[in-house]
């Protein structure tokens, strides 16, 4: 007797093995790509942030010493820029230049009275937190905040973002 192919439950085994590892596997893909993100964003700041801080030092003493848009400093990034340009919107992210408001701790940027850029986690309830730059970047650059919580995606950073108790408010 020829027996060619598979029985049902062997059939049945290699589908049970295949869930069991697609169960573990997808949950750490979705972290991994939400740091990648979050990595990018992370970038985006640090960029933004120094041209700000390029603009404070070349216009000290005067009446504008913090840009209120965009179009004042020199960085390119892709995506939409708002009527006013004081907001940019990419894929994964909405940047407010001057975003973080003085009540946040650390909020200005290093060596000027400006308030960091923010980035924002578009795209649902899943990831809903928002960055932004520290002065003190000994400790660590980024802050975050999430009223849900989910800043613990970020854990595997701890060097580069803490989590924030302080309230946001836009």
């Amino acid at each position: 007797m020829n027996n060619k192919g598979f029985t049902l439950a062997e059939l049945l085994m290699v589908a049970l093995i295949m869930s069991i590892l697609a169960s573990v596997a997808v949950p750490q893909y979705m972290k991994s790509a939400e740091r990648a993100r979050a990595t990018e964003a992370l970038t985006n700041i640090r960029a933004i942030n120094a041209a700000v801080q390029a603009y404070a030092l070349a216009h000290a003493g005067d009446t504008d010493t913090c840009p209120a848009s965009f179009k004042k400093i020199s960085v390119s990034i892709p995506g939409t820029y708002s009527e006013n340009n004081t907001i940019l919107t990419t894929k994964n992210f909405e940047y407010r230049i001057n975003g973080a408001t003085s009540y946040l701790a650390g909020a200005n940027i290093a060596g000027t009275d400006c308030n960091s850029v923010t980035a924002k986690r578009l795209g649902g309830t899943k990831y809903d937190y928002i960055l932004w730059g520290r002065e003190d970047t000994k400790q660590g650059a980024f802050n975050c905040y999430s009223a849900t919580g989910r800043c613990e995606v970020l854990e595997s950073m701890p060097k580069m973002v803490k989590s924030s108790t302080a309230p946001y408010t836009e």
